[in-house]
């Protein structure tokens, strides 16, 4: 992955899939880069979707932050026009409400190639911000694109390359 903040390289790695005793999968993927944070993502794979409970960063612990319920981060049963919402406590926030909707098919070029993905946007209030985020995924690859902002801050990363194992 490259973001659109002063270029910065980060890699994302999956580091480890354990199942869990009611059937699911818990997952913990990291990411990695010379200018940015480390921090490790855990979400929960159930039926075909992924839920975020928490993420954990290495240098910084005050930004650490875990989601009741966890929230539904994608599902392989998206489609255009499927909209979801999430109500829930952020351990460093109050009650936050977002809503995601799915809109139809792009092709999508990054540096890593071209994909048919599934674009997923929201726009939520987090404590006093109107935050906006979408989403690009590739079906067998993952997140290709995305943008985020707030109305004072704008940042956009994109896939460079992929490897799977």
């Amino acid at each position: 992955m490259s973001s659109a903040l002063g270029k910065t390289q980060f890699k994302e790695s999956v580091i480890a899939v354990k199942p869990a005793a009611d059937g699911t999968h818990l997952i913990q993927v990291d990411t990695r880069g010379a200018r940015r944070e480390a921090k490790s993502r855990f979400l929960t794979e159930k039926a075909g979707a992924l839920y975020l409970s928490s993420i954990k960063y290495d240098i910084t612990p005050e930004l650490n932050n875990s989601y009741s319920p966890a929230k539904l981060f994608v599902s392989n049963a998206v489609r255009p026009g499927s909209i979801w919402k999430w109500t829930g406590k952020c351990s460093r926030k109050d009650l936050e409400i977002e809503q995601w909707q799915v809109f139809p098919n792009e092709t999508v070029e990054v540096k890593a190639g071209k994909f048919d993905c599934v674009k997923i946007s929201s726009l939520f209030r987090r404590g006093t911000l109107l935050v906006y985020a979408t989403r690009w995924y590739a079906p067998d690859v993952g997140i290709v694109k995305g943008s985020d902002g707030n109305g004072f801050q704008k940042s956009s990363f994109e896939l460079t390359r992929y490897h799977v194992k």
